[in-house]
């Protein structure tokens, strides 16, 4: 299930990517990772506060893989989801 732990390091994720982007600007990935990091955050915040474990399972089947990879927090890729099977070599 989806904690609050996850939440917060996908949150913090995003912060930094953020952060790069105010101390730096962006290219045109890192818009997309700006981005990608941020409409993650959001969804995680409404599974998480809607208690949604049928969303949460389709966002790990599948649904990652609509996000920029480097938008994606540590702590998700470390689940393993099928979602980012893909990624795997």
């Amino acid at each position: 299930m989806l904690t609050q732990e996850l939440v917060n390091a996908q949150l913090r994720h995003t912060g930094e990517l953020i952060k790069g982007a105010l101390e730096h600007g962006y290219s045109d990935d890192g818009y997309d990772y700006l981005t990608s990091g941020l409409r993650l955050s959001e969804l995680l915040m409404h599974i998480q506060i809607d208690n949604d474990k049928e969303r949460w399972q389709e966002l790990l089947n599948w649904g990652l893989a609509d996000y920029a990879c480097d938008g994606i927090c540590e702590e998700l890729y470390a689940l393993k989801p099928a979602a980012l099977a893909y990624l795997e070599d």
